[in-house]
């Protein structure tokens, strides 16, 4: 490759920066420190739950016995993001 090719191939190579990593941190896999739970939309689960905060089980528990098919699901407070 000519050098007039090498450099535009270098323009277009995005910039590595170089981080300063605190002791014991870990790295993702593009070699950056990690910051720990993503607070903005934590993901922790496979599937969204179904157990939405507005029914009757949820909003007064001491009247409304929780159904068999939503026992043990998180309470979804967004609603159906999917």
């Amino acid at each position: 490759a000519s050098t007039a090719e090498s450099d535009a191939v270098e323009s277009n190579t995005p910039e590595v920066l170089a981080f300063d990593p605190q002791h014991g941190q870990d790295f993702n896999a593009f070699g950056e420190p990690t910051y720990g739970v993503d607070v903005s939309f934590p993901i922790h689960r496979t599937s969204i739950s179904d157990n939405y905060a507005w029914l009757p089980h949820n909003v007064d528990p001491e009247n409304n016995p929780t159904p068999k098919e939503y026992e043990g699901k998180p309470i979804q407070y967004l609603g159906n993001k999917q």
